[in-house]
């Protein structure tokens, strides 16, 4: 297997290891000192159990001797890091190396970096933001029916682990033989062989509706998957006042788009009594004509001592795993640690048996 070097490498990119481990070995995360220390294992990220993994601040040593370079996506208005970024980036093809560059780039950079490609003789793939920018501007007046199921992937707030979930569900499904049509607003997913698809498109609401629709009804009739999945890019509800996000427009466009069965949503680590959920399921249903199926409880709790109202704590693994095990007993929803092997695959028999494996068919 090719070695793999990927930077710069940030919380973010911690969902795609496990999945990029079985095509490379991972040879450097590297990381400024900002991020982690050099030889500091990675969990330190999110408080998770040693991963075996550890940062690097050696950026050339680390290109040198790896094989493939990821470049990764940075945050508009973290100019230092993407520096760093760019830095690694004009030497990873300045040195010939295999290069996928998830970086914004202007025209000059881009030019720059198609030149020391030509002169190294390597490979340089830039991930860019399009995603299916070519339906943008479609006249359909209708919209497709779709005979996979649609479940969507939703977070309460950024940061519960929604990425990880969405391409841990489509793994386990996937091993249990069935075809999956995974989709995200994530970059990333073009080196996972999912499909990444910009909902963010500068048009009207209801050419974006029919966009969406379009786009699913193409990729429905290219693979033909026994199960649709979709990660909604933002949160159903508003959070708080200060934290609104995009009030569910998002997701209920998406929702009338392509009509779901159900949602797993993701959630932060704070109890919430019973009444809570059966009021915020129905709530759902309600707008969104479609249930909760499952609830992600993740490590983050919600600082609020902070300047930031969202701000992260990070508890343990074990911590969160005995919080689901007390709310199992007592939920009228299936609560899961879906970090956990186990449970993703309880997740996973649960919708092949409800969703796809359907033995008597639909009763109309």
């Amino acid at each position: 297997m090719k070695k793999l070097c990927i930077l710069p490498f940030t919380k973010r990119e911690m969902p795609l290891l496990e999945f990029l481990k079985r095509k490379y070995i991972i040879e450097a995360l590297v990381s400024p000192k900002g991020i982690g220390f050099d030889g500091e294992d990675i969990s330190v990220l999110n408080n998770c159990e040693k991963t075996g993994l550890s940062f690097s601040n050696q950026v050339i040593s680390s290109i040198e001797r790896s094989d493939t370079i990821i470049v990764t996506d940075i945050t508009e208005g973290m100019n230092s890091l993407r520096s760093f970024a760019f830095t690694g980036l004009r030497c990873a093809v300045d040195k010939g190396k295999d290069v996928y560059c998830f970086l914004n780039l202007d025209i000059e950079e881009k030019r720059e970096l198609e030149r020391l490609r030509d002169i190294s003789g390597g490979n340089l793939v830039i991930i860019s933001t399009d995603g299916f920018n070519k339906y943008d501007d479609i006249k359909a007046r209708n919209l497709f029916d779709f005979n996979a199921p649609v479940l969507y992937i939703c977070e309460e707030v950024p940061e519960c682990d929604g990425y990880a979930v969405f391409l841990r569900l489509a793994q386990i499904i996937q091993s249990k033989g069935k075809r999956v049509l995974a989709i995200s607003n994530d970059r990333y997913n073009k080196v996972l062989s999912h499909v990444y698809v910009n909902f963010d498109v500068n048009t009207t609401i209801s050419k974006q509706l029919f966009r969406f629709n379009f786009i699913v009804h193409e990729l429905e009739y290219k693979y033909h998957p026994d199960i649709i999945l979709i990660k909604l890019p933002y949160p159903l509800m508003r959070f708080n006042e200060d934290n609104v996000f995009d009030c569910g427009v998002s997701a209920y466009l998406t929702s009338q788009a392509v009509p779901g069965e159900g949602c797993i949503y993701c959630t932060h680590a704070m109890p919430l009594p019973e009444e809570f959920w059966r009021t915020y399921t129905d709530g759902v249903l309600v707008k969104y004509g479609y249930p909760l199926l499952a609830v992600h409880v993740s490590n983050r709790m919600i600082d609020s001592t902070g300047d930031e109202s969202l701000g992260v704590i990070r508890i343990p693994k074990q911590e969160v795993e005995n919080r689901v095990k007390d709310i199992k007993n007592s939920a009228h929803l299936p609560f899961f640690y879906l970090l956990n092997d186990d449970q993703i695959e309880e997740l996973g028999d649960l919708i092949i048996s409800e969703f796809i494996d359907i033995p008597y068919g639909v009763i109309q």
